[in-house]
């Protein structure tokens, strides 16, 4: 028997604010949509490790993961207690995030599998733009097209771990983490090479005396 189609909104959604919905402990996005916003917490979900997440960091994740499709119509849906996409399938959109990246980053098309479908409907006196249907894998990626679309100018790769972020400010690596080990690298380059068994001898003549005397030390 075929799934039912999932519904996420209770008006036609053709405008942002229209969104109702509720919030997981432990989401960051806000369901008004922020295209700054959705871009950073993006790139930094393509460089997360989903499996070394606590419980509570992977239910936060599932649900920006869901906020970040902005599904309205869903054909086919998961079947989890909570209502939330299964890790399994934000390590499957990890991949094929990153697969239509590089797609992108080559010359070639990053296309859709199925693509998704649109509606109109009246809201008050506007007649708005909504009901986006289709697979979740497809909304997704549309998010993540439209993501690379508005941010492309500001992608950058991290010189430390390769990954993709997205430039803030005079930022030049993707995270605190890649920065402290490129400048760590950098100041153990230049840093002279250290004799330990001289800084020895000298630290015990220092203390016992200056005539005592020390055996060399045995390399191994």
């Amino acid at each position: 028997m075929a799934k039912r189609e999932r519904r996420y909104r209770r008006f036609p959604a053709g405008s942002e604010d229209l969104i109702s919905s509720l919030h997981i402990r432990g989401q960051t996005l806000p369901h008004l949509y922020e295209p700054e916003q959705y871009a950073q917490w993006f790139f930094q979900f393509l460089r997360s490790d989903l499996r070394s997440l606590t419980a509570g960091q992977q239910l936060g994740t599932r649900a920006d993961v869901l906020v970040f499709a902005r599904p309205e119509l869903l054909r086919g849906c998961w079947s989890t207690d909570d209502g939330l996409p299964p890790i399994e399938l934000l390590e499957t959109l990890q991949r094929d995030a990153r697969a239509g990246i590089q797609c992108v980053r080559r010359g070639e098309w990053f296309e859709l599998e199925a693509g998704i479908g649109y509606g109109v409907a009246i809201f008050g006196d506007r007649l708005i733009r909504g009901a986006r249907r289709g697979t979740f894998k497809d909304l997704f990626l549309a998010a993540v097209i439209d993501t690379l679309q508005t941010s492309w100018n500001r992608l950058y790769e991290c010189p430390q771990c390769h990954e993709i972020f997205l430039k803030v400010g005079k930022q030049k690596y993707c995270s605190s983490k890649c920065a402290n080990r490129a400048h760590w690298q950098k100041f153990k380059a230049h840093r002279p090479s250290r004799d330990h068994h001289t800084e020895y001898v000298r630290r015990t003549r220092q203390r016992i005396g200056a005539n005592v005397k020390i055996n060399p030390r045995r390399k191994k």
